[in-house]
């Protein structure tokens, strides 16, 4: 199994902030491995200390299904009992704002974001995603 580096994770956190910046808000950004532990994480001095557990939770929610958290957002608008359910094991969060980390078609960890409206912490994290993809 591919895992993610420390240095890669940094490289992520710095871009997920330079992207928060650029919007004009202050953000927590937090990377994860393939099993929602953190990796690397940062909060902006503007940004409150809640946004850091939200944005370290978007990143394990991500993970854990592989898939960004606008989709899950989605599909369990659709499912909301199975989404209470997941999110009353503790530690995941239904909303904009996380990516997946995937390499050669496999889930190494997964970017969060959190401190700006939905949309705003969805573009950080993509940023953050994107700049992993890139390499």
């Amino acid at each position: 199994m591919s895992k993610i580096t420390l240095e890669e994770a940094r490289r992520i956190v710095r871009v997920g902030l330079d992207s928060a910046a650029e919007q004009g808000v202050g953000m927590a950004i937090a990377v994860v491995d393939y099993a929602g532990q953190l990796v690397a994480f940062e909060r902006d001095d503007t940004a409150p200390w809640i946004v850091s557990e939200i944005a370290w939770r978007k990143a394990r929610t991500s993970a854990a299904f592989g898939k960004p958290t606008a989709d899950r957002e989605q599909a369990w608008s659709e499912r909301p009992f199975f989404a209470q359910s997941v999110i009353a094991l503790g530690d995941y969060v239904v909303g904009k704002g996380a990516f997946p980390l995937i390499r050669d078609g496999e889930v190494v960890g997964a970017v969060g974001a959190s401190g700006g409206v939905p949309e705003q912490d969805h573009v950080a994290a993509e940023a953050g995603a994107a700049a992993f993809a890139q390499g």
